[in-house]
């Protein structure tokens, strides 16, 4: 188990590094963006393309996840035939649904150009870009292909090499004309040669052209099957991060609308951690679920315990320095939203440990629990944001935020406890949070100085975080075995490194 472990965290730290490399890389592509093209035009570029995305986006219909646990499985088993059908299989499903999507687009072009967009520029701009997500199949399969097979370094640099050389392609080519349609281009030439890029790497892994195969009904309903009940989840998720915004936009002014995403967007830096986590997680639990390894239960829980560790402290930490955190990113126009800071903190909390089971659940080939968790949920988020919203504005759309989010936790940890019969670590959660409750101490002595609010934070966060890691190794929540796998890994790493000198 303790090579599953040093996995899951190596592959995590790779993908957190690179999400948080690709935020940055993202912010200096809109900056550069931002000051090469006019105001109307950067406004309309991002408008096509979030209106191309989330078209395209639908295309997946719940066969990603679905391509990633088949790929795991039949490799797992050996069985290199498969593993191309289900590529073939997967690619044909997105090839399909692109010449639909494409089909429309076409069709409603004139209409969306002059009553959506409201300009002729938008014309080309949008065949462009229609014409990119064309090699956004092949991106997302090889990606798939490379979380299957545990590569998170290929997985993790996909994402951030489209970004580079969109940005590099974008700075080119509006030197020489600077317009939409050349940022169009930079998007497309993107995403073309990371497509070429990605299959050569696939080719270093997988012997496709030696291996013989082709279409098969019974993978074809495998991975339809299979993706329906996710699409289902992925829909209801959508409404479920969503809602207390629509609900708060209908009971409110924009102006309080515009503070709450404000301390959405504070909060919502803490998802990198989950995100960096299941990402890994579903072809390992995968493997060890098909290969009925007694580790996983265990594996579990000790992932759970240490997940804690690492998000206990954020929404902590976030609680007590939201007034510093916005006046440091936003300043002081924003202020009014440190009301919601909180809620949203911890609402990240359950979420991420939600994350983590619906990636489990997935993996252990369950999505219709998945997707009914997703419903049930949301359901329980419309209740809470007509009883919450209308009366308590921000405050109130947090609340539901946060009960949502602790709702289809509790009912994942149920289900998981129920087919895997996991042991829930309720001691070390209750002492990560008496651990946590420690960085709030040195926030009573920093309010009777006159400090900076930079200084006010360092003042805040570095004797917390050393009050709260003496707390965490006094109360027995790190073990032992959770430093020796640090250092295994920190050995590893150097041997590789002696290897290749």
């Amino acid at each position: 188990m303790t090579d599953y472990t040093h996995r899951v965290m190596k592959g995590s730290i790779i993908v957190l590094i690179s999400l948080v490399l690709g935020a940055g890389l993202g912010y200096v592509l809109q900056l550069v963006l931002s000051r090469m093209l006019s105001l109307s035009d950067f406004g309309l570029f991002y408008a096509i393309l979030s209106f191309v995305g989330l078209l395209f986006g639908l295309k997946q219909i719940g066969t990603g996840p679905a391509f990633v646990r088949y790929v795991t499985e039949y490799k797992t088993k050996n069985d290199i035939c498969s593993i191309k059908k289900v590529l073939i299989t997967f690619l044909l499903i997105q090839l399909v649904l692109f010449g639909i999507l494409c089909l429309v687009i076409l069709l409603l072009s004139g209409y969306l150009t002059n009553s959506y967009f409201k300009t002729d520029k938008a014309f080309w701009p949008l065949i462009i870009i229609t014409g990119a997500y064309f090699f956004s199949i092949f991106m997302s399969a090889f990606r798939g292909f490379f979380n299957a097979y545990q590569k998170m370094g290929m997985y993790s640099i996909v994402e951030f090499l489209q970004t580079l050389l969109f940005l590099v392609s974008a700075f080119i080519l509006m030197r020489i004309n600077n317009s939409t349609v050349s940022a169009s281009w930079a998007f497309f030439i993107s995403y073309l040669l990371v497509a070429i890029i990605c299959f050569i790497f696939v080719m270093t892994l997988f012997p496709f052209f030696k291996v013989k195969a082709k279409l098969d009904v019974d993978i074809f309903k495998k991975l339809i099957r299979f993706g329906i009940p996710v699409t289902i989840g992925m829909i209801g998720t959508s409404l479920i991060t969503s809602m207390d915004v629509s609900f708060l936009t209908y009971f409110y002014p924009l102006e309080k609308v515009g503070l709450y995403g404000i301390a959405v967007t504070i909060a919502g830096v803490s998802r990198f951690i989950p995100r960096s986590l299941t990402a890994i997680l579903l072809p390992v639990t995968t493997e060890l679920y098909i290969t009925e390894n007694t580790g996983l239960s265990a594996g579990i829980s000790r992932l759970f315990r240490l997940l804690a560790v690492v998000v206990l402290p954020c929404a902590m930490l976030l609680t007590v320095l939201s007034n510093q955190t916005i006046l440091v990113l936003f300043g002081t126009k924003f202020l009014g939203a440190a009301e919601a800071v909180p809620f949203q903190a911890w609402a990240i909390v359950f979420y991420s440990f939600f994350l983590v089971n619906q990636t489990i659940l997935l993996g252990i080939h369950k999505p219709r629990i998945y997707a009914f968790i997703i419903v049930t949920g949301v359901i329980i988020g419309v209740v809470a944001n007509l009883l919450f919203v209308p009366h308590f504005g921000m405050i109130g759309a947090g609340i539901a935020d946060a009960l949502t989010c602790f709702m289809i936790t509790v009912q994942s940890l149920w289900y998981l406890r129920k087919y895997l019969h996991i042991t829930l670590p309720w001691r070390a959660w209750i002492k990560t949070l008496v651990a946590s409750g420690l960085l709030i101490v040195p926030v009573f002595f920093v309010g009777n100085l006159h400090l900076n609010v930079f200084l006010q934070i360092i003042a805040v966060v570095a004797p917390g975080v050393i009050l709260y890691t003496v707390a965490l190794f006094l109360l027995k929540v790190i073990h032992t075995e959770d430093i020796n796998t640090v250092l295994s890994m920190i050995r590893r790493k150097k041997m590789s490194a002696a290897g290749q000198a």
